[in-house]
């Protein structure tokens, strides 16, 4: 099992790279890893995921008490990720970006969730419980959380929410994150695809 410390540094990590990739602005998505059957440590609400410490990240219990040593909030979506776990006991870790190419392409691909499966050869295997889609709900609140935790295919799957971005679950942090960039990569082929064959009518 990883310690405490490693979990933190891997989160901060995942936060720089979304942020680096463009799939976050500064104060945009959360990211969180349940360590142990009381409690998860996720992202703080409203703080630069590009200067992003371990000590801002926040434990929160699944009473919903939480704890920061600089007295930070969690992040508003911090409902959703108690509820995946709720519902995967083999689910670890729960990303959550704006991916800008997935969210402009749900709107206009019909059936958006099988093409990105389809996008390339290997997706099946990043993405082996498949992918959902969840209507537009309003952001941090009860009602989307619920909504994305029940859309969920699995513990290794990922939902698009329509018109605000997409959620990764994995067993780890590595494979939550891998989904969430495998679905914008794949959103930019479709997208390339479409294009061409505009092109060719």
């Amino acid at each position: 099992m990883e310690s405490i410390g490693a979990v933190k540094e891997k989160i901060v990590w995942a936060s720089r790279v979304l942020f680096e990739r463009g799939l976050i602005e500064i104060y945009d998505g959360n990211v969180s890893y349940r360590f142990s059957e009381e409690y998860y440590i996720i992202t703080p609400s409203h703080i630069a995921k590009n200067a992003l410490t371990i000590d801002d990240l926040v434990v929160v219990y699944f009473n919903d008490r939480w704890v920061n040593v600089k007295g930070l909030r969690p992040s508003v979506e911090f409902k959703m990720h108690k509820l995946i776990y709720q519902k995967f006991k083999n689910a670890k870790a729960v990303v959550h970006a704006h991916n800008p190419y997935v969210v402009a392409l749900t709107e206009i691909i019909p059936n958006i969730d099988e093409a990105l499966m389809e996008a390339t050869g290997e997706t099946k295997y990043y993405i082996p419980d498949g992918i959902s889609i969840v209507p537009r709900l309003p952001p941090g609140s009860l009602e989307l959380a619920q909504a994305v935790a029940e859309s969920l295919k699995g513990p290794n799957s990922l939902a698009i929410l329509k018109g605000h971005g997409v959620v990764g679950v994995g067993e780890t942090i590595e494979d939550a994150l891998h989904r969430v960039l495998v679905a914008e990569r794949n959103a930019k082929i479709v997208y390339i695809e479409s294009l061409f064959k505009t092109s060719l009518k």
